[in-house]
């Protein structure tokens, strides 16, 4: 069993455009502007605390690094090798935003095994009109993966705290920290840094 851990750490990737800086920054913050103007993310770094078993709070820290090519998508291995999980984050609206992730899966695997923590998450479900990802090809693929799926609201916090929470568990469980079924509430204090602390 792996020590015990001061915090976890998570890593968001996926294509440009996707809207993972939209979903952290919901997450942790609760804050989502349909309006604002979103700049490609370089790289980023959020703390959050949660609400874990029998009153303990656990610290977390996801790591937003910048939207990957898709012609050329450059696994970053440095934070593959140091973080306890990863979400994946397409958007229904591209298919190729999928096939990436698909890529992802497998590379990330090859460098941290089969068991390694990965949530898969289909953003922008509000515009399911100009969906091109059919969700039964999807979640069939993701059953064949044994690979969680959730499809989120952009603008719904709860449905974006399900696959982090979910995330949460499986990284607890594996250092025997937090009880598998045990409900995770996440606080809306959290702090965004530089990510040059990624080795802390």
């Amino acid at each position: 069993m792996p020590p015990a851990k001061s915090f976890s750490k998570i890593l968001v990737l996926g294509a440009v455009g996707v809207g993972k800086t939209s979903i952290i920054e919901q997450i942790v913050y609760g804050n989502y502007h349909p309006e604002k103007v979103m700049y490609s993310t370089l790289e980023d770094s959020y703390d959050a605390w949660i609400d874990a078993d029998k009153g303990q709070k656990e610290r977390i820290r996801i790591y937003d690094l910048k939207g990957l090519d898709y012609v050329s998508p450059n696994l970053p291995s440095h934070y593959i090798q140091i973080v306890d999980g990863v979400m994946l984050v397409f958007s229904i609206t591209s298919k190729k935003s999928f096939t990436l992730i698909e890529q992802l899966k497998s590379d990330i695997e090859k460098v941290r095994g089969k068991d390694f923590p990965i949530v898969i998450v289909g953003n922008k479900v509000d515009l399911s009109d100009s969906r091109e990802c059919d969700h039964a090809v999807i979640n069939k693929w993701a059953n064949k993966e044994k690979v969680k799926l959730f499809e989120v609201l952009p603008m719904n916090r709860n449905t974006l705290q399900e696959p982090i929470t979910f995330l949460m568990k499986k990284i607890a469980s594996g250092y025997g920290k937090v009880k598998p079924d045990v409900k995770l509430m996440f606080r809306r204090t959290g702090g965004k840094n530089s990510v040059k602390d990624a080795d802390a």
